[in-house]
């Protein structure tokens, strides 16, 4: 053999031993990786059932039927056929049931949690005054700060439709194409202080249909900030507002908009409690085609607008001309005080009740 491929060939030899080596790396990290997937495993389903535990001593009971975890290896899935839930919910015994749950975690997001919901889910109250159902073409939920100080939950949906039996609101039927939004503490950093967004589309109500006066679906946009939140499952409803209400917990409205058809409303400002339980507070709206709805309350748009000039006028202020290739928008006050609803400067004779 020629001395050139005697030496070719001894420069490849020592290849054979490092290709050996990395795929002997290669098996090794594959086993410990399946060994710790399987331990994540192993801890998920036991601290699954340690919070099963630790919730039914507090009255709360869980059920998580036909459990699967999967996902190997970039996540833990964890699978629920038809997982329910019985104890206190706004201080009343309930007893809630959905068709399946699907969490996850991903291994680069551990502090994030995915949950999927599979609709029918059903809300029934043990004395059978709340007896509801919701159904829903998809429903998700990004949870973060899991597990020890949960810090934002962002959810959407599609598809959804509520109808039932709730107490102290009646028949209650709704429905929403699209419903998208987020919770989380406030990024002022106040404690007890939470964000809030929520939008939902093709929303078809009663009560939307009656407060706006079309037969169209609407849409609804809020959002703002809630101060001195505090949540407790034993809790009444009732009790829940009375403790906000002597903490001065209050919703700052950075934007709350209405519409439907060719009536929209949009509003900013400050809503809480009185003394009374009725909502007190100030709201400037703009808004149009809301001129319909204000007469059907007995209520004038030229004199509520004429009554708002002349105050401006006498207060040293001047209000912008409407642009004149558009509808001019309807700018009001909104002001809620001892249960009367005044629009501008004409208390009307619509009364709030007490929410409580």
């Amino acid at each position: 053999m020629p001395r050139n491929e005697t030496q070719s060939v001894g420069k490849r030899r020592p290849l054979r031993p490092l290709l050996a080596g990395l795929v002997g790396l290669g098996v090794f990290a594959c086993l410990a990786g399946g060994i710790a997937w399987h331990v994540a495993e192993q801890a998920a389903a036991n601290a699954l059932d340690a919070l099963i535990v630790s919730e039914q001593a507090h009255g709360r009971v869980w059920s998580c039927p036909k459990r699967r975890i999967s996902g190997f290896p970039f996540a833990l899935e964890l699978n629920c056929r038809e997982p329910s839930f019985s104890g206190l919910i706004s201080g009343k015994p309930m007893v809630a049931r959905m068709q399946a749950l699907h969490a996850r975690v991903h291994v680069l997001y551990p502090h994030e949690v995915t949950a999927k919901i599979e609709a029918p889910f059903a809300l029934r109250s043990e004395d059978g005054r709340t007896d509801l159902s919701f159904s829903w073409s998809s429903m998700q939920f990004v949870i973060g700060g899991v597990p020890e100080d949960v810090s934002q939950i962002a959810f959407r949906g599609e598809g959804l439709a509520t109808q039932g039996l709730a107490e102290g609101f009646g028949d209650l039927v709704m429905q929403a194409g699209r419903l998208n939004g987020m919770i989380g503490k406030s990024a002022s950093g106040q404690d007890r202080s939470y964000d809030f967004r929520i939008a939902a589309q093709d929303v078809a109500s009663p009560w939307l249909m009656m407060a706006l006066g079309s037969q169209q679906p609407g849409e609804i946009k809020a959002d703002g900030t809630v101060t001195e939140v505090s949540f407790d499952p034993s809790e009444r409803p009732a009790e829940s507002l009375e403790h906000w209400r002597a903490k001065d917990g209050r919703i700052d409205f950075g934007n709350l908009a209405l519409s439907q058809g060719d009536t929209q409303v949009s509003a900013r400002g400050t809503l809480k409690l009185d003394a009374t339980h009725r909502l007190q507070g100030r709201l400037d709206t703009e808004s149009l085609g809301i001129e319909p709805i204000l007469r059907s309350h007995g209520i004038n748009p030229s004199f509520a607008t004429a009554g708002l000039l002349l105050s401006s006028l006498l207060g040293g202020k001047t209000q912008a001309a409407a642009t004149p290739s558009a509808p001019a928008a309807l700018h009001l006050p909104v002001r809620l005080e001892g249960g009367a609803v005044i629009i501008g400067p004409v208390q009307t004779p619509i009364r709030l009740p007490a929410l409580y």
